[in-house]
């Protein structure tokens, strides 16, 4: 093992934690129990990543208890509880 304090990992984007934006919004439909409304664009926006996984072996080497606490879903449904009452409020709703 060869923690370092000054080490970084980017634990985001790994197999077990990617869907697509359609699987992303069909799942926050699901959430949050209604159609969101969004627009399908065919022009890739500058930056924008077709896929992303990280690696994460050098975390899995150096800490081999690792595991992703948070899914997908677990997220999002984190994000929709938190923010729910603001997005359904009149002020929100008629921007």
């Amino acid at each position: 093992m060869r923690r370092s304090v000054t080490a970084v990992y980017n634990l985001g984007g790994g197999r077990q934690s990617n869907i697509s934006m359609l699987e992303a919004i069909e799942l926050c439909q699901q959430i949050a129990s209604r159609d969101l409304d969004y627009e399908i664009s065919g022009e890739a926006r500058m930056g924008d990543h077709r896929w992303y996984i990280s690696d994460f072996s050098d975390v899995e080497r150096d800490y081999v208890d690792f595991k992703l606490d948070h899914g997908i879903e677990s997220v999002l449904r984190e994000v929709h509880d938190v923010n729910v009452e603001q997005w359904i409020a009149p002020s929100y709703l008629s921007e």
